[in-house]
């Protein structure tokens, strides 16, 4: 769900859209092992900073891998995502997947092979393709994040 006090705001389907990426969604995107990894966005926001007339966006949500939520020890999903930077004719210039705390070797592995990229040294951040980012954002796993009210147990996400 887009972050709607950020201004000037971009809507991240309209922006993909502009570099011939589709609102529909056909397929999963499936890493070369059969890893299945899923994003949930549950906001996005443009950084007005952005050095010239690029326009960085950041995604937030967060992510499951196989069908498993990637979580810290209290149960809780880990905030992560993707940025990425667009030029003036509106194609992503650099992308990458971010973390808000280090991850952990398996995380860490699984990432890598299905983006084909590197973490960096904290294990917060890895640069990917851009094209590997608009093709990533125009599949069936990049959704939005949704809760449903299970009583006592509190939400849980609705794949």
């Amino acid at each position: 769900m887009p972050n709607r006090d950020t201004e000037p705001h971009f809507d991240a389907l309209s922006l993909l859209a502009g570099v011939d990426a589709t609102a529909s969604q056909p397929s999963e995107a499936v890493g070369s092992d059969g890893t299945r990894i899923v994003f949930y966005e549950r906001e996005n926001e443009t950084d007005d900073g952005a050095a010239g007339e690029k326009a960085r966006m950041t995604f937030t949500g967060c992510f499951t891998i196989d069908g498993f939520m990637i979580q810290n020890a209290q149960g809780v999903p880990v905030d992560a995502g993707f940025g990425a930077e667009f030029d003036a004719a509106g194609g992503p210039s650099s992308a990458w997947v971010w973390f808000c705390r280090p991850v952990n070797e398996a995380v860490k592995d699984k990432f890598e092979g299905f983006f084909k990229g590197t973490f960096d040294d904290g294990g917060m951040r890895m640069e990917i393709d851009p094209h590997t980012f608009l093709d990533f954002a125009d599949s069936a796993s990049w959704t939005a994040f949704e809760c449903e009210d299970e009583g006592d147990d509190g939400p849980a996400l609705v794949p």
